[in-house]
């Protein structure tokens, strides 16, 4: 037994012809074709790397002019 795997288009005509390796002898086998779709690739996701919101955010951290470092220390937004 022998399995050859390669990826193949299918055209409206539904057929598939395959060229064997020479090292096939003529002759009678069984053959089991299984159909795995393709899922179409996503360019955008495959080209992006994973980066942090902070890395990706990095040219506007500080670009505010403000003494307050934190936001949290406004008054008008706590609790009381």
């Amino acid at each position: 037994m022998r399995t050859i795997q390669t990826q193949v288009d299918i055209n409206s005509d539904r057929q598939l012809n395959l060229q064997l390796p020479n090292d096939i002898e003529a002759g009678q086998y069984q053959v089991v074709v299984i159909i795995n779709p393709q899922k179409p690739e996503n360019k955008l996701a495959s080209k992006a790397e994973k980066v942090s919101f902070a890395d990706a955010a990095k040219e506007f951290i500080g670009c505010l002019d403000s003494d307050i470092e934190d936001l949290s220390h406004n008054p008008k937004y706590l609790l009381l």
